[in-house]
């Protein structure tokens, strides 16, 4: 339902964790991956349950989770919240990650 929508690119950072400087450690890099971003800002509630304001969000086919990194327009962001989509006949549609 929601796959003609998605006609921009993104890429995932999945991190594991934090380096010696406190930086977080990637692990795995998954990049082109069909999304629709939205830049919009959003007060929402992370999931650690402190409010925080997200700069956009993403509609992608892809799990992500909190603390991951979003590479877009040459920057990263880091995932604030991720939670999956279900159409009216509960069938997973996609995954709406804040950042």
């Amino acid at each position: 339902m929601f796959k003609q929508f998605m006609n921009q690119t993104f890429t995932l950072k999945i991190t594991d964790g934090t380096d010696e400087n406190g930086l977080p450690e990637v692990v795995e890099t998954k990049e082109n991956i069909a999304c629709r971003i939205v830049w919009k800002n959003k007060l929402i509630i992370s999931s650690n349950g402190q409010q925080k304001t997200s700069e956009g969000s993403i509609l992608s086919s892809i799990a992500a989770k909190a603390g991951d990194l979003v590479h877009i327009n040459n920057k990263d962001y880091t995932i604030i919240s991720a939670a999956p989509m279900f159409d009216f006949e509960n069938k997973l549609q996609g995954y709406k990650i804040y950042f």
